[in-house]
């Protein structure tokens, strides 16, 4: 059983709402449709979903050293800056650029959450001597994703029945409105006694990482 009032307990309990919120994305069952209207085609689009890849693929080392240097609270206000800028962008896209670079945009804001979020579990937990509850603390908030994505989807469709560029835009206004209201969340993070007070050299602990990673083959 977990305990209440603890570190664990209030950072487990903001980083499941924030992860509702920021989950919520009212576009997604008609993005492919909301490309199309605005003049991609199908080999762009793909492009596009490249750039969103490109993007976590080039943010995973240098956030996950602003996370161990900094902490992980600052790491996750920036990915939620980046993932608000994003959004923004799909309001005036017409062309194939600013695609891209809201999707690189996007990926790269998700590589702020990635891994920063379980380090910061783990040394919660770890204040109160719960690290053992780990699997349970992430489950608790992963969950999140799962609530509101059939929701989301759902009502996503219902809005942009008719496939106009108002019903787009509504759509996408909304999902910045729950982007703000993620920021707000991540605001009340709090970070771990001694997290984010890595002073080591950035290349070193690349290394380190790398040389952990080959010394181990079921992770490699």
């Amino acid at each position: 059983m977990m305990k209440k009032g603890t570190l664990a307990a209030h950072n487990i309990r903001v980083l499941f709402w924030a992860d509702l919120f920021g989950s919520v994305k009212f576009i997604q069952p008609v993005l492919a449709l909301f490309y199309f209207s605005r003049g991609l085609d199908e080999a762009l689009i793909l492009w596009v979903m490249f750039c969103w890849s490109f993007g976590v693929l080039v943010g995973e080392v240098p956030t996950s050293m602003l996370a161990d240097r900094y902490g992980a609270k600052r790491a996750f206000l920036l990915g939620s800056v980046f993932s608000i800028i994003s959004h923004a962008m799909l309001l005036g896209a017409d062309e194939p650029w600013l695609f891209f670079m809201s999707n690189f945009l996007s990926g790269f804001a998700a590589s702020c959450f990635s891994g920063a979020d379980e380090a910061l579990i783990y040394e919660s937990l770890k204040a109160s001597n719960e690290e053992h509850l780990m699997d349970r603390a992430m489950g608790i908030i992963q969950s999140a994703q799962f609530v509101v994505t059939v929701a989301a989807l759902v009502i996503g469709a219902l809005v942009a029945k008719d496939l106009t560029n108002g019903q787009f835009n509504l759509l996408i206004v909304l999902g910045i409105v729950f982007q703000c209201v993620r920021l707000v969340l991540v605001f009340l993070v709090k970070n771990p006694p001694g997290h984010g007070a890595y002073r080591g050299q950035p290349l070193s602990q690349v290394k380190e990482g790398m040389l952990a990673i080959r010394q181990a083959p079921q992770v490699l």
